[in-house]
């Protein structure tokens, strides 16, 4: 049950290594409790932050690229 996010889907975004929300949703679940924090020191397209946000969790993250730093805020506003 875990693809990687294609064309239609609405995770989707332009970043090429981007992991699919439901991996993500594991890692965290295995790994984290509820307002525990989340860190993500190579951001990219802000799939955990995504995901922590909705699991409940405190998220931090850094993105070196501009253009995939701004993918994430776009992403949490949704």
């Amino acid at each position: 049950d875990l693809v990687v996010p294609f064309w239609s889907m609405a995770e989707n975004t332009e970043h090429p290594t981007q992991k699919p929300e439901k991996l993500i949703e594991r890692i965290i679940l295995a790994s984290s409790n509820k307002n525990d924090l989340v860190f993500d020191p190579f951001m990219g397209s802000g799939t955990t932050a995504v995901v922590a946000k909705r699991l409940k969790r405190n998220y931090l993250g850094f993105e070196i690229e501009k253009k995939y730093f701004y993918l994430t805020p776009k992403r949490l506003k949704k």
